[in-house]
């Protein structure tokens, strides 16, 4: 049983949040996998093209804020990344820049 843990845990794929930029209606969150400090992802988005927001705060279980973004590409296609952060600013000033996008 904890073989088969480990092995769900290795593959899990988690995006944390190492920095990100807001400039006008740009977002752009630098992220690595699964606390990978050899590779940086770049996600890039028009913050228009950000369809729904889903967001968990910090609890208990899970020490992590996490924000789930549907957003469409720039194929018309659309996308969903999960970001993972336990910054508590930086969690506050994306979904608080998304929103006031968004409304």
């Amino acid at each position: 049983m904890l073989t088969i843990m480990c092995l769900v845990f290795y593959f899990r794929n988690d995006y944390y949040i190492k920095n990100y930029s807001i400039e006008n209606d740009s977002l752009e969150i630098q992220y690595q996998k699964n606390f990978s400090k050899k590779k940086v992802n770049t996600f890039l988005a028009d913050a228009k093209s950000v369809e729904s927001i889903k967001f968990n705060s910090k609890s208990f279980l899970d020490t992590f804020h996490v924000i789930s973004l549907k957003y469409v590409d720039k194929n018309g296609l659309y996308g969903k990344k999960t970001f993972k952060t336990n910054n508590d600013n930086v969690f506050i000033d994306i979904i608080q820049h998304l929103k006031t996008i968004k409304n």
